[in-house]
């Protein structure tokens, strides 16, 4: 029987399940660990299976960062859980470390392209910008007061335009089903189609080319 012991508390085991040797250099410590389990199964641990793998893990990390960082802890708070999580994350570490490292001593220098000024690109003092009202657009009542023939509340129109709509002569009207208006919006959108009327978007038809259903957002 041999005795052994981490953080403060000694537990005897068999000789053949505690010559499970050590970390190999460049061994992961997920791989490790699975080791550990596999060479576990023929050792009779039982409730102390964890126990164990998290003295195993102490011991034979072979880092002596990480072994420090474990032996840190207190006894009753260290389980084999944290002592994984802290033993990978440190490995995570300390391999994006190396990489930063690597990055950065193979970075090439970037030649840098002085161009010389042509004044045929100077496009800013060609257009002729008035840079005070660029820069100073004032506040919201200010807009509204200097764009008040925009920003009306009646609807607004497209001045100094002729619009031509082209429609297929060959065309056929269709009729749709118009769409059942619930209870509760029958009154609101009676209201809405009669605003739109008296506004001019929409007019009333005696006899209609062709019928769509009214869709409701």
């Amino acid at each position: 029987m041999t005795t052994f012991g981490t953080i403060g508390e000694y537990v005897e085991v068999a000789e053949d399940c505690t010559e499970y040797g050590e970390r190999k250099s460049g061994q992961s410590v997920a791989n490790f660990v699975a080791e550990l389990r596999q060479l576990s199964e023929h050792c009779e641990f039982g409730a102390v299976l964890d126990d164990m793998l998290r003295d195993r893990l102490l011991c034979g990390i072979n880092e002596d960062e990480i072994q420090h960082r474990l032996l840190s802890e207190t006894a009753p708070t260290l389980t084999f859980k944290k002592a994984l999580e802290i033993s990978q994350g440190m490995e995570t570490a300390a391999s994006n470390a190396k990489d930063i490292q690597k990055g950065h001593a193979g970075a090439q220098p970037v030649a840098v392209h002085h161009v010389k000024k042509d004044s045929s690109s100077d496009w800013l003092r060609k257009i002729k910008l008035n840079w005070h009202e660029v820069k100073y657009t004032g506040t919201t009542e200010d807009v509204l007061q200097r764009y008040s023939e925009v920003y009306r509340d009646e609807l607004g129109t497209l001045k100094g335009m002729t619009v031509k709509l082209h429609i297929d002569p060959n065309a056929t009207p269709r009729f749709y089903k118009p769409r059942v208006v619930s209870y509760a919006m029958k009154q609101k959108v009676e209201e809405e189609l009669e605003r739109l009327q008296a506004v001019g978007i929409i007019e009333p038809g005696s006899s209609p080319s062709g019928q769509l259903p009214l869709f409701l957002l």
